[in-house]
């Protein structure tokens, strides 16, 4: 038995050693991979990857929701003279959409609408005119991607226009019907700066702007409620919203940031050395619109959900002054909550 048995271990090994070799001289290894032949090259045919729907196409989303005062009136979010910023409670919502035209950059439409919750004044909606709780606006249209960046820092943004207002509907909205808007050529632009090996970072939403009207003097009713005259809508405009960072955990940071613009009103001159604090007044200066100062406390709960929830008030004094009625507001008349909801879908 051990004769035989030895016997039939040689007769497969040598069957299993003639299969290697007739694998071998076809070109396949042993393993079933190609195996590389003497005197010829070895070609590797490599697929390229399944393309996907990010690829071509890009999503994201904001709803900036203004909150209630916090010592004035809860049903109006007020302004840096205690006015309803809006007639009530209301949120800003925009949709971008983008099609991506390179590897760097993409063509950008972004819609845009706002919701106002409630009226500050109900019993008397119905007089009013042009008052509706859902407001489209006028889409804007660019290019948009980076614009720039370094080893820790981006500006990633468009460079667009709103549509005329005399488009027909949804090319146009509310606010460019009420103000006669023809275009507002400009940049809106995010800033990150994460220093390497640090909790704290710098983050600014960048905005420099023109915009050309048909009636400079045609305004909303809105515009003229928050207790502005028609010459205080902006004609040029820089404005940034800068914020200071610190990382608590992976998910979770606070920030402490403000908004400073600077503009040309169609009532000033172009003299931008001739400057005032107060929005609503009609001399030729330059305004510096009321810079509120924001504290929050940002939660990144996935790339498509981030929740930033702070509080806002208007701390400087001179900006708090109603040049209309000629009243000094408190500090605490200008508090009130906020929550912007952001993510990008694809």
């Amino acid at each position: 038995m051990k004769a035989v048995s030895s016997i039939v271990f040689l007769l497969l090994l040598v069957d299993f050693q003639t299969a290697s070799a007739k694998q071998i001289s076809s070109g396949v290894s042993p393993s079933g991979t190609s195996a590389p032949v003497e005197g010829e090259s070895k070609t590797v045919v490599e697929t390229a990857p399944a393309k996907k729907l990010s690829d071509y196409f890009g999503m994201s989303y904001a709803i900036f929701f203004s909150g209630p005062g916090l010592a004035g009136d809860p049903s109006i979010s007020p302004n840096h003279i205690g006015r309803p910023a809006d007639d009530g409670l209301f949120t800003n919502n925009t949709i971008s959409f983008r099609f991506k035209v390179s590897k760097k950059f993409a063509l950008d439409l972004q819609t845009r609408s706002r919701f106002v919750f409630n009226d500050e004044r109900p019993a008397n909606r119905r007089a009013r005119e042009n008052f509706d709780n859902f407001r489209w606006e006028s889409p804007s249209i660019g290019i948009s991607g980076d614009l720039a960046k370094g080893d820790d820092w981006t500006l990633r943004g468009a460079v667009n226009t709103d549509f005329p207002y005399m488009f027909p509907d949804p090319m146009t909205g509310f606010t460019s019907r009420g103000r006669t808007t023809l275009a507002t050529p400009g940049m809106f632009a995010q800033f990150r700066w994460n220093p390497k090996q640090s909790r704290w970072s710098v983050f600014s939403i960048v905005g420099p702007r023109l915009f050309i009207y048909e009636d400079r003097n045609a305004v909303e009713g809105p515009f003229v409620r928050a207790g502005r005259i028609p010459g205080n809508k902006r004609e040029f405009d820089l404005w940034i919203r800068p914020a200071i960072n610190y990382l608590i955990t992976e998910k979770v940071d606070v920030s402490l940031g403000t908004s400073i613009s600077y503009n040309k009103q169609v009532i000033s001159d172009w003299n931008p050395f001739n400057a005032s604090l107060v929005q609503n007044g009609d001399g030729p200066e330059w305004r510096l619109d009321p810079m509120p100062l924001q504290l929050g406390s940002t939660i990144n709960v996935s790339k498509e959900l981030r929740l930033f929830t702070y509080v806002q008030g208007f701390p400087i004094d001179r900006q708090r002054f109603n040049a209309i009625t000629q009243q000094q507001i408190s500090f605490s008349d200008t508090l009130s909550l906020g929550l912007d909801i952001t993510g990008n879908l694809f």
